[in-house]
């Protein structure tokens, strides 16, 4: 199963979601697409979070929240 399926079929309207590891937030654009409430979109690499950043641009940010993180 592709994380884009997976999304599609456990990721809904109204959840908390986490992208942990986020990368360009391609996952974190299709979660905010299926509605959910909040992403929290992290990751160790300082680079990786501000394109994530610039990924999202064209999309309402009051939804996510974009940190580096270091699990």
């Amino acid at each position: 199963m592709s994380y884009f399926n997976f999304i599609k079929k456990n990721i809904h309207e109204g959840i908390t979601a986490a992208d942990i590891g986020c990368g360009s937030g391609v996952y974190v654009k299709q979660m905010l697409e299926s509605g959910v409430s909040f992403v929290y979109a992290l990751d160790y690499a300082q680079s990786a979070v501000d394109l994530t950043k610039r990924n999202l641009a064209d999309m309402n940010t009051e939804r996510v929240k974009c940190e580096v993180f270091d699990v």
